[in-house]
């Protein structure tokens, strides 16, 4: 139960920080009788980069019936410094918490990149460019 509320109270308090600041533009385009923002995609190298990094935006835009889409490029399964948790566990674990993150949000689509956490940076340029390019085409946003 307390999980649910703190998982509705980041939401709450990520939209009072989107509210704030530059981002108010946005809110005065997203009032009732206005038309909807176009769609957007969010693209990230970890779970939870999301919530931390513009939950309230993605929210924002959910709320004003806006298709919001997320690609994610690994699944964090090297985030932490317990070894009983590394691995595909971990990342099981940290899918699972984006997903319902997501959820929360409004984020209508999730898609994981399969790549192995921290090592990114790795990867062709042009094989990366692909990857991210084939979830936008799926997405069609409006916004990255």
């Amino acid at each position: 139960m307390y999980a649910r509320l703190l998982d509705r109270l980041l939401v709450w308090l990520s939209w009072l920080l989107a509210c704030s600041g530059p981002t108010c533009g946005i809110m005065a385009r997203m009032r009732p009788g206005r038309a909807s923002p176009q769609p957007l995609l969010l693209v990230f190298a970890h779970p939870d980069d999301e919530s931390f990094a513009v939950g309230g935006t993605a929210a924002l835009y959910a709320a004003a019936s806006a298709r919001v889409s997320l690609a994610c490029a690994t699944r964090g399964e090297r985030g932490t410094t317990d070894p009983a948790l590394a691995g595909q566990k971990l990342g099981a674990i940290r899918e699972g918490e984006l997903r319902r993150a997501c959820a929360i949000l409004g984020v209508a689509d999730v898609s994981f990149l399969g790549y192995t956490d921290g090592d990114v940076d790795k990867v062709a340029f042009p094989e990366l460019v692909e990857s991210i390019a084939a979830v936008m085409r799926r997405a069609r946003p409006g916004a990255v």
